[in-house]
């Protein structure tokens, strides 16, 4: 439900009452992602949606899919990157107010 919130920006199922959601994750239509979204992204909440649970990808077989994979190699790659300029800097940082002590 939460990658359909922050895809589409509302919420997957909506109704008055408790019965009244109840009923409509149950029985009702099964939203689908905004066509601006990639077909796997598009599939992927889907397949969480899923009513059936055997459908339902575990977390575990989300974290292996290939596209998700490319997505936190480059997310750590993205860290690394601010780490190394942080100690860059605060290595430049050092070293300026070493001089400014002399």
């Amino acid at each position: 439900c939460i990658l359909y919130e922050m895809c589409a920006l509302q919420v997957p199922f909506d109704a008055s009452s408790i019965s009244g959601l109840v009923q409509k994750i149950c029985y009702g239509a099964l939203p689908t992602v905004p066509d601006s979204y990639s077909e796997f992204l598009q599939r992927l909440c889907s397949q969480m949606l899923s009513r059936d649970p055997r459908k339902r990808p575990s977390a575990d077989e989300v974290l292996q899919m290939p596209e998700i994979q490319k997505v936190v190699r480059q997310m750590l790659e993205e860290v690394r990157l601010l780490q190394r300029e942080e100690k860059e800097i605060r290595a430049a940082a050092v070293a300026a107010a070493g001089s400014y002590r002399k």
